[in-house]
């Protein structure tokens, strides 16, 4: 009796496989051009933000519009996060980091919001580093 009906469940399972494969396909949400217009724009306006930064401007100025990404960094960070989308990121140099004392050892340079950007790198996205 149940080698009979082997086929019937065969088909049950196909066909039930088959409608839960059309739901899930259905519940999905479609790319559209407008969606994507929508997402090129709210990018292009972060990217801005993000280049708003130069070098010569102060660290209080940087901190604005980034913060210092979690994670073990120097004492003097140099990698920071946009804040209004923290996978975009920059590592920055300020004056004063690096400078050697006689001995030729690094001197210790706590982070100051009145220290000047040197250099910023173009911006770059990573994973969010929390601790």
């Amino acid at each position: 009796m149940f080698m009979k009906r082997i086929p019937q469940i065969f088909v049950g399972l196909v066909a039930v496989s088959v409608i839960a494969m059309q739901l899930q396909g259905g519940a999905r949400e479609s790319v559209t051009p407008m969606s994507i217009d929508v997402h090129v724009a709210w990018l292009s306006e972060r990217i801005k933000e993000a280049k708003s930064v130069k070098p010569g401007m102060s660290r209080k100025d940087l901190l604005k519009v980034f913060e210092v990404e979690a994670g073990l960094q120097a004492m003097l960070p140099t990698r920071y996060a946009l804040k209004s989308c923290p996978l975009m990121k920059v590592d920055v140099t300020f004056d004063g980091a690096g400078k050697r004392n006689p001995e030729k050892r690094p001197v210790p340079v706590q982070a100051d919001a009145e220290m000047t950007i040197l250099t910023i790198s173009p911006i770059y996205v990573d994973y969010v580093i929390t601790d």
